[in-house]
């Protein structure tokens, strides 16, 4: 009998951990309207010996409906050095179904910074538009356009408070259940 009363309270816990409810609707569509706010530019510098190496990322016009997530994302990364300055600017259109990604969000530490880790579920279904530019001394010196599908995309911030936020709200407005 008292092992039983002993159990009782795990018993209860575990039972509990089932009947987690998943967002609604209404919460989905409060997570979507409140994701751009989450979106910082990023701008970090170091030394790297002689170089100094920046990078700078943000995010542009994002939209998020319930079958379509869009936005714009611009990163420079240059390198400054005594024989030149090189930079290469990226500049992305990304597109996504939503309801393809995986209800795993995980946090991730990418480029010296706190990022998040968009995934799709099954197969690639991240569309990415990508035009770079590298330019050397101030000089365009190369440019390519092109479109790519991936399984995986990450979105960049200075602090990982902010990234947390953000992971809170994407796993919200897809639907996943809370951890």
């Amino acid at each position: 009998m008292r092992l039983c009363l002993l159990l009782l309270p795990t018993l209860f816990l575990l039972g509990s951990c089932g009947n987690i409810d998943l967002p609604t609707p209404a919460e989905q569509q409060a997570a979507r309207t409140e994701l751009p706010s989450v979106f910082a530019p990023v701008a970090l510098s170091r030394r790297n010996g002689q170089s100094v190496i920046a990078l700078r990322w943000a995010v542009k016009e994002p939209s998020f409906t319930e079958t379509k997530w869009r936005w714009q994302e611009v990163e420079v990364t240059a390198e400054a050095n005594s024989a030149g300055t090189t930079g290469i600017t990226i500049a992305r259109t990304v597109t996504l179904d939503p309801r393809a990604l995986s209800k795993t969000v995980p946090a991730a530490y990418s480029r010296d910074t706190w990022a998040l880790e968009l995934r799709c579920e099954d197969g690639p279904c991240i569309t990415e538009e990508v035009t770079s530019i590298v330019t050397e001394n101030g000089e365009r010196s190369f440019s390519e356009t092109e479109r790519t599908t991936s399984r995986t995309h990450l979105w960049l911030f200075e602090e990982y408070q902010p990234r947390d936020e953000a992971l809170i709200l994407v796993r919200r407005a897809i639907g996943a259940a809370p951890r």
